[in-house]
């Protein structure tokens, strides 16, 4: 890559032009000190005419201020013409003044003269101050002339000690150019010497691995031979070692064959009994009526009464087909059986739990613990064991095991989190319930819960997003529409939450807490004939859920029907003696009668009882 320095000192690239021979770096630095040359010659020029053109601009100053000069004393002389004129013209005409119209006449001519005179000297001044403001700018224009003559010598200066650098540096040049062609020639000496010495070395290196070839295939054919004889006789005496080896034992074989046969029969009816208990549990397994199901497997139970499997399997149909006593009898053969599988304790302490014995289902937990204390989903048993028996902190304990147990399991942190929340910790149970969404994101159930705490917590908006996005994983969820349905009402959507209500019936028809809800609501928009049927449709799907009636109740004493009032509301305190809003359905409805009793000593019965009744759902309230 070649480079030379431009007229400022910087590196520029020499480019070849295409079709034409390229220039050397000696030939493009005497192009250069001829260019800086014919440059420095040209800045000389300019120098000489900028000097001539100060000399005309001189020329101009002095002519000017000469011109001034003359017209100055032009008017001076016009000047003392003047004076003298009217001196000579006042001696004369004196003795005539004493004519008064003369007088005036020449007074008024005298200052036109006056004035005439005053007008031109005012006119000499401004022409006079003009000729010294160009005179000025005459002087000024000159001044930067001289600059720039002073900063062309200054670049003429640089250029000159550039051209001496270039001029020592192409003597370098050429000094070094002459070094390196000494160099070349040297090396392609020594690369034509090393070739033909390659050369010579080749052909030997040829001929030597043409012997070497043939040496290798005599060799190759030798030991191929070799190896051939040799395998023939090691397969030889291997052969009669078989044979005698053979010999010694057809006598034995002979005999254990005989010896076996009996036995061999009574292995293959065990084989044959095993194939068939393993056919009746696969057929077990794919059988989806639980009753046939139950056959099957009592069949392989029949053909192998000591298989602990057998009971689990027949223990689990038994559960699934509400028959606990039966699964708890088939578990505890299996555990009997087996009294090391953890499994077992694991799926009868289930059982237990849901049979309420509680205790039992504990020691079961614990047993299958002691034995897998591994097992995470054993500890999430025993965690919502506890905190059904109100050891919260005990299932607060076995939640964070199960956890670290297994910590990418959804359902131990949404355990927690209803275990939290039933403690009173919302914000936990909401860390808890958004990282099970975090790891199960597709589950709409954690929405569901997460909604109803955040409700709770009094973030209507978050929790109606995520009614929406339960709704979204599964439109066909009637619990959801019936949630979602309750917050818009909360929310005084009513018009939603009805819409959310009959969207929910639709799906299941038979939810007898819609309804009630759906009644309550058709109350607050004053269709009290559509919420009577409601709460109707409610007690006749749940005769034993005290809500309906108390709703009931009070939409009755609403409209007048005070005997039918108080029937349903102590029918809601019947069903369910805690419940706070019975209690003050009836003290309302005991304060309504007292408001339209006349009778003072019954006025104050109503009122005693209506007070009874608020202390008692005051109390329950706190409770």
């Amino acid at each position: 890559m070649l480079f030379c320095l431009n007229d400022y000192g910087q590196q520029q690239k020499t480019v070849p032009m295409t079709g034409q021979p390229q220039k050397t770096e000696v030939q493009a630095l005497e192009e250069h000190i001829l260019q800086l040359q014919a440059e420095n010659q040209a800045i000389q020029k300019q120098m000489e005419n900028l000097e001539k053109e100060m000399d005309l601009y001189r020329g101009d100053v002095r002519t000017k201020i000469a011109e001034l000069d003359e017209a100055q004393s032009r008017w001076l002389t016009i000047l003392s013409i003047i004076m003298g004129l009217v001196g000579v013209g006042l001696g004369v005409v004196a003795p005539v003044l004493l004519n008064r119209n003369n007088s005036q006449r020449l007074e008024s001519r005298f200052i036109e003269m006056k004035t005439d005179f005053n007008a031109q000297l005012s006119t000499a001044k401004d022409q006079a101050n003009t000729a010294k403001t160009q005179a000025n700018n005459v002087t000024a224009a000159v001044d930067e002339v001289q600059k720039q003559v002073s900063f062309a010598k200054q670049q003429a200066t640089a250029a000159i000690e550039q051209a001496e650098k270039i001029e020592d540096a192409f003597v370098q040049v050429n000094s070094q150019v002459k070094e390196t062609k000494d160099q070349i020639l040297s090396a392609t000496k020594q690369a034509l010497f090393a070739t033909d010495q390659a050369k010579k070395a080749e052909a030997a290196l040829n001929q030597i691995m043409s012997q070497v070839d043939a040496i290798t295939v005599q060799t190759s054919a030798a030991t191929q031979q070799a190896m051939v004889a040799t395998e023939k006789a090691i397969q030889a005496e291997k052969v009669l070692a078989d044979i005698e080896e053979l010999k010694k034992h057809v006598d034995t074989i002979e005999k254990k064959i005989n010896e076996d046969a009996e036995a061999t029969k009574e292995v293959a009816k065990e084989v044959e009994k095993s194939v068939k208990i393993n056919q009746l549990y696969a057929q077990a397994t794919k059988e989806e009526n639980p009753e046939k199901a139950l056959d099957i497997i009592t069949q392989a139970i029949k053909l192998d009464p000591e298989n602990a499997s057998l009971y689990q399997f027949r223990g689990s149909l038994k559960e699934k087909m509400k028959d606990k006593e039966g699964a708890l009898i088939d578990y505890n053969k299996a555990v009997s059986m087996d009294p090391d599988a953890p499994f077992y304790y694991f799926l009868r302490g289930s059982l237990k739990a849901d049979m309420n014995d509680k205790e039992g289902a504990l020691a079961d937990y614990d047993k299958g613990i002691l034995l897998d204390p591994d097992d995470a989903i054993i500890f999430s048993l025993r965690g919502s064991l506890k905190g059904d028996m109100g050891d919260k902190e005990g299932a607060l304990a076995d939640y964070n095991k199960a956890i670290s147990l297994d910590p990418d399991k959804a359902s131990f942190y949404f355990l927690r989190g209803l275990l939290k929340e039933d403690m009173g910790d919302k914000e936990g149970a909401l860390i808890n319930y958004n990282k099970s969404i975090s790891l199960d994101p597709d589950d709409e159930s954690l929405y569901r819960f997460r909604a109803s705490l955040k409700a709770g917590m009094d973030d209507k908006e978050g929790a109606l997003v995520d009614y929406d996005k339960a709704l979204l994983l599964k439109p066909d969820e009637d619990v959801t529409y019936y949630m979602r349905g309750w917050l818009k009402d909360d929310m005084n959507d009513k018009a939603g939450a009805l819409a959310d209500y009959d969207k929910a019936l639709s799906l299941n028809p038979n939810n007898a807490k819609v309804y009630n809800n759906r009644g309550y609501l058709k109350v607050e928009i004053n269709d009290f004939s559509g919420a009577f049927d409601d709460f109707n449709k409610a007690i006749l799907l749940m005769p034993d859920f005290p809500n309906p009636y108390n709703h009931r109740g009070n939409l009755k004493l609403k409209t007048g029907d005070f005997d039918g009032a108080i029937n349903d509301i102590n029918k809601a305190i019947s069903l369910n003696p805690d419940y706070a809003k019975a209690y003050y359905s009836r003290a309302r409805y005991y304060r309504t009668l007292a408001e339209k009793e006349t009778n003072p000593t019954k006025k104050a019965e109503l009122i005693t009882k209506a007070e009874a009744d608020e202390q008692k759902a005051e109390s329950l309230g706190k409770k």
